[in-house]
């Protein structure tokens, strides 16, 4: 998916790539009671299948900032997909982080993306 202001995705398209890239990963078609993606179940399916790095990354209110609390890598791949998790306490969601840098203020090292530099 695109990953600049230049390059926005109308919903419609996002829906539409968002189902291509379920029947990718899952070999099945989308359905309409689809129950959700099982983050610790499907991950390592979905990363393995896309050969692309998941960086997640929390919200901590005290204090308020964000925070990058996990990196699941594959070797070799240079895609990057960034997601945002929010739990609280009783639902859990999962988004797709377009702008790292706009949302938490730092700039993550390319190499190992870990490192964080506050811009």
């Amino acid at each position: 998916m695109p990953n600049s202001k230049d390059k926005r995705w109308k919903d419609c398209s996002r829906i539409a790539e968002a189902k291509r890239i379920f029947s990718r990963v899952n070999g099945v078609e989308f359905r309409d009671n689809y129950q959700g993606f099982d983050f610790v179940g499907d991950i390592d399916n979905f990363i393995n299948k896309e050969q692309v790095n998941v960086h997640m990354y929390m919200y901590e209110s005290d204090p308020p900032h964000y925070e990058l609390t996990q990196n699941y890598l594959v070797n070799g791949s240079d895609k990057q997909f960034n997601i945002l998790f929010i739990n609280d306490g009783i639902n859990a969601h999962i988004m797709y982080i377009s702008d790292v840098e706009a949302l938490t203020g730092f700039r993550y090292c390319n190499i190992c993306h870990k490192q964080a530099f506050r811009i």
